[in-house]
């Protein structure tokens, strides 16, 4: 019993809103990590680290010094770091490439039923990669209650976690939450009934903490020193080969000149929107530098709670061949775009300029979407 009350009610009992007593046993926040090392070892990875996690941030809840965006950061119905001030960014993605904790306070706000009144309200991200996990964990979180269907890390090997304590948000998540309190859903009785259009502030709230992630590791994972290369600098001729005692010694690579200015971030292609049933690409802000024509890939699965979405893709989800699932509708709003090649659950675009915008919809509201989109290098096409 001792076991199953750790792995259920850890954050609880560590955050100090709740003591259990087992037969004369306690279990409180000052012991909880000595009782989890004898009876949930098997069950929970790592549990100084994760334990120190929660630790750390429900510190940082108190403190009053956490980022906070500005309110219009979900108008796209989703986090993304056109939200974050260049600067913020910046400072969050080197202390999160450190190992160290970041956070960010998002507010918003609510429309209750029946006076259609407007609340105003919060949660609360943060995300933490140490290196020394073996598996990453993500935490969602009402008013102390954790749902442990809502996870959806798969293979990020970090920690998140996303702290509802507020009491109209809370409210809210509790009206949207299935009879087992394991998950939040869009078409619970009482969130239909109590709120006006809840569906998009659920989906920002459920995807936060992915999103969150994905944005501070966006610049480390599409980090490739030759992926811009055609479009910045002119490609250097092949250097022969030295020869000196029987080894070939390449000589060294010419630096591209000192007056080229070269830029601090990689200026981005394309970027991605949410929509209330889909997505839209748009140019981003390294269109105008790019050598057209380019091709762009765009790859879509439904979340799941566990494992790779991309690689659980079934076709009876969504099916852009027309063979087995529903087929999205995709529509190119200019004449600088023609689609180039599809799969099941990918699209191939040629971009001949840098004004473009790809709308694809028609996916089901009631599914978490996840989206990569990637330029195809030439030899791939």
């Amino acid at each position: 019993m001792l076991g199953v009350a750790i792995i259920n009610y850890f954050y609880p009992i560590l955050t100090g809103k709740l003591v259990m007593e087992f037969n004369g046993q306690a279990l409180d926040a000052e012991n909880i990590r000595q009782l989890a090392h004898v009876y949930a070892k098997r069950k929970i990875p790592d549990i100084d680290e994760l334990f120190s996690f929660i630790e750390e941030t429900n510190r940082e809840l108190g403190g009053g010094t956490l980022l906070s965006l500005r309110k219009g950061w979900l108008d796209d119905v989703r986090l993304d770091e056109d939200d974050f001030e260049p600067n913020d960014l910046d400072r969050l993605r080197t202390t999160f490439s450190e190992g160290r904790l970041v956070g960010v306070r998002l507010p918003l706000s609510v429309k209750v039923k029946p006076e259609r009144k407007i609340l105003d309200t919060e949660f609360h991200v943060f995300v933490k990669r140490p290196d020394s996990i073996t598996k990453g964990i993500d935490l969602y979180v009402r008013g102390g209650l954790t749902l442990p269907a809502e996870s959806k890390f798969g293979d990020r090997k970090a920690y998140g976690v996303m702290v509802a304590n507020n009491e109209i948000i809370s409210s809210f998540l509790g009206d949207a939450e299935n009879p087992a309190h394991t998950k939040w859903i869009y078409n619970a009785e009482k969130l239909r009934k109590n709120y006006v259009s809840p569906g998009n502030r659920l989906k920002v709230i459920k995807n936060a903490v992915v999103n969150f992630y994905d944005v501070l590791t966006q610049a480390e994972e599409e980090e490739d020193d030759k992926a811009l290369a055609g479009f910045f600098f002119t490609e250097e001729p092949e250097q022969e080969s030295e020869t000196s005692g029987g080894k070939n010694r390449p000589k060294p690579k010419t630096p591209p000149d000192d007056d080229i200015e070269v830029p601090r971030r990689k200026p981005r292609l394309a970027r991605l929107e949410t929509t209330e049933d889909g997505f839209s690409v748009r140019p981003g802000d390294g269109a105008d530098m790019v050598r057209y024509p380019v091709r762009l890939r765009v790859r879509m699965a439904y979340d799941t709670a566990s494992g790779n979405p991309f690689k659980k893709y079934s076709p009876f989800d969504f099916d852009f061949s027309g063979r087995s699932g529903s087929t999205p509708f995709v529509q190119a709003t200019s004449d600088t775009v023609a689609l180039a090649g599809f799969s099941p659950n990918e699209l191939e675009f040629e971009i001949s300029g840098p004004k473009f915008r790809i709308d694809v919809s028609g996916f089901d509201k009631n599914r978490d979407l996840l989206v990569k989109l990637r330029a195809v290098p030439p030899e791939e096409t």
